[in-house]
């Protein structure tokens, strides 16, 4: 492992220095509660709720149909040896353990990055349906349990669950896929999931682009859209102000901020992504929701 750790430090740029001193002080730094807990059991069946559990992954509860976003659950993410994960650390633990949630209908990922797909996390959840981005399939093979489909952009999958139709559409974002660098053949993807007379957004990661525009619908309720990790992965991640530009693209009547406070991936200050985001939702009037991680939202018309 000593071997391994020196031969990773010395063929490395300065922010994956930065990154191995991160990881060396987050070995003694406690992670934080989470200050609110979902109350899913109060949930019903003819609205739908959300709640941000943390980073990107989201649960929502549609007309009955229960969804999980990016589904990352684990105290440290990265390359595991056994039981030690050589990675980055969480700051606030999860709204939800893993073992508290309901078997999910539909899990969505949205490309392989480490802090998107967690083996270990997906070792544990309980799900039927597995959509993932192109060419990001073989990663699912040990997972059996799952039924898992591979989406390429504008690819599209109709299910039925419990007599709900559920349909999901692939988009093109703008961010890489590979897992271990190398692997560039891999997609990275956003969806649009429809519920009956709902339509849900999830961007998983993305830089800025104007190709939000084609997303634009009337039926759009909620988008969920990264706003942390810009600095300086600009060209990967889009910041809050463009984050609520695309939202405005969209036309979504609400804007979930995802993929901030919960790792430090980057050289902003931690909390420095939601401040922006609330004061530029506050200064375009849009309405920007759950900004404390285990917030429920709940529909509130009909």
């Amino acid at each position: 492992m000593l071997r391994f750790i020196y031969l990773w430090i010395t063929k490395k740029s300065k922010n994956d220095i930065r990154f191995l001193r991160q990881m060396i002080h987050d070995l003694t730094r406690v992670i934080r509660l989470p200050e609110s807990k979902p109350d899913i059991g109060s949930w019903g069946e003819d609205f739908y709720y959300l709640t941000w559990i943390g980073h990107s992954t989201v649960l929502i509860k549609a007309y009955g149909i229960w969804i999980l976003t990016d589904p990352v659950f684990m105290d440290w993410i990265g390359m595991s040896f056994g039981k030690i994960t050589f990675g980055i650390k969480r700051y606030v633990k999860p709204s939800l353990r893993i073992n508290e949630l309901p078997k999910i209908d539909l899990v969505l990922i949205s490309h392989s990055h480490m802090d998107h797909l967690d083996y270990k996390s997906l070792g544990n959840l309980k799900a039927d349906h597995v959509v993932t981005a192109c060419q990001t399939k073989d990663l699912f093979e040990k997972y059996s349990h799952f039924n898992v489909f591979e989406l390429d952009h504008d690819d599209s999958l109709t299910l039925k669950i419990r007599d709900t139709v559920i349909s999901i559409t692939a988009f093109e974002v703008n961010h890489n896929g590979a897992r271990y660098r190398k692997d560039t053949f891999r997609k990275s993807n956003g969806y649009s999931i429809k519920v009956k007379d709902k339509n849900f957004l999830f961007a998983g990661d993305t830089a800025f682009t104007n190709d939000f525009q084609k997303l634009s619908s009337p039926e759009n309720e909620v988008i969920f859209i990264p706003i942390g990790a810009y600095d300086p992965w600009i060209h990967n991640h889009c910041n809050p102000e463009e984050a609520i530009l695309m939202g405005q693209m969209t036309n979504s009547k609400f804007v979930l901020p995802i993929h901030h406070q919960t790792f430090k991936l980057s050289n902003e200050p931690l909390d420095e992504p939601i401040e922006r985001f609330i004061k530029a939702s506050q200064d375009n009037e849009v309405n920007g929701i759950s900004w404390r991680i285990g917030d429920t939202f709940k529909q509130i018309t009909e």
